[in-house]
This record gives structure tokens, sequence and C-alpha cells, in this order.
């Protein structure tokens, strides 16, 4: 799948869902699943093998806070066979890991205090696997 043929297919994404593309980004993520930042709102996932994996994995932790949430999910037909797609929130801010430095020393516990609040919650919920 090239990069032309992906954005015209993200395209096409945002316009069956009404989203007007102002600013659109490309990453790469696991096990070469295409990942686009669109108008720093939202996160939209595409693959060309069906997703109900990942889907499953985001309704499991849907009830927990700071998780991104399933706005959509679907599939576009195209020449080459179908495309698969979970368009999500974008959860606000920067990583930890590019911002650690500035931060205090209360800060930083505060974060390790929410981050194992956060685990725990996680932990409760039932699963047949681990899979963060």
């Amino acid at each position: 799948m090239d990069s032309e043929m992906q954005m015209k297919d993200v395209q096409q994404i945002c316009v069956r869902h009404q989203i007007e593309v102002e600013d659109l980004q490309m990453v790469t993520g696991s096990f070469g699943k295409k990942i686009f930042l669109i108008n720093q709102e939202f996160l939209l996932r595409v693959s060309q093998n069906p997703m109900m994996h990942e889907l499953g994995k985001f309704k499991r932790v849907a009830a927990l806070a700071f998780v991104p949430r399933v706005i959509h999910t679907g599939t576009i037909m195209r020449e080459d066979g179908p495309l698969y797609y979970i368009l999500l929130t974008l959860l606000a801010g920067d990583d930890f890991v590019n911002l650690y430095q500035t931060t205090t020393k209360g800060q930083q516990r505060e974060l390790g205090v929410n981050t194992a609040e956060f685990l725990d919650r996680l932990h409760q919920l039932e699963g047949r696997k681990y899979d963060i």
C-alpha cells in the first residue's frame, strides 16, 4: 500500500465521517499497522487485515480514564482489497519521555501514583490474556 494510496484512503474515511482534514500526519504502528493523526484530534488505525483483536482491547478498557475512545470502525473497499479501520480519540498531551527532564520531583511522584492507580484499575479487568 503506497503512501499516495494511503492518503487517498484516509481522505475517503474522513469524508465518510464528516471530518475536514486540516492536519494529517502518518506514523508507523506495531506490526505494520499504519496510524494517522488527524487535526491533532483523532487517531486513525488502518490495516489490510481485520482488527477485531485490537477493537476488543479498546472495548475492554473503555471504562478506564485516560485511554483512547473508539469513535467509528469500518471497512472501505478498494481495488486491491478491503481496508479496515478504527477511528479513535487522540489523547492530548506530550509523551512523558520527552518532558521528563522538565518535571519536578513532586510531578514525577504524582505521575507515579496516577500510573499505579491506572494499572490497579486495569488489572481488575478480566481477560483471557495479558496484552498491554
